[in-house]
């Protein structure tokens, strides 16, 4: 799907549509990283600062656990 991804949330029955950053993030939560380190491998591969980077990061994670298809600790947000 060049890039993009489709997650199932199976409890809810929603579908998350992911564009190529997203799949990127998705894929990188296969283990434990911290916001960090993720926002730190998005600006390695793409051309976006850090603020807008940062930001849209942090609300797609938020989105994320808000559909309850992650969890984030207290530890992993720096």
């Amino acid at each position: 799907m060049g890039g993009e991804a489709i997650i199932l949330n199976m409890k809810s029955g929603m579908y998350f549509g992911m564009h190529e950053v997203a799949a990127l993030i998705w894929s990188l939560l296969e283990k434990p990283h911290t916001i960090g380190q993720i926002r730190e491998a998005i600006l390695r591969e793409y051309d976006v600062d850090q603020e807008t980077c940062e930001h849209d990061l942090t609300s797609f994670l938020q989105e994320m656990e808000s559909a309850a298809l992650i969890e984030i600790e207290n530890g992993a947000r720096a």
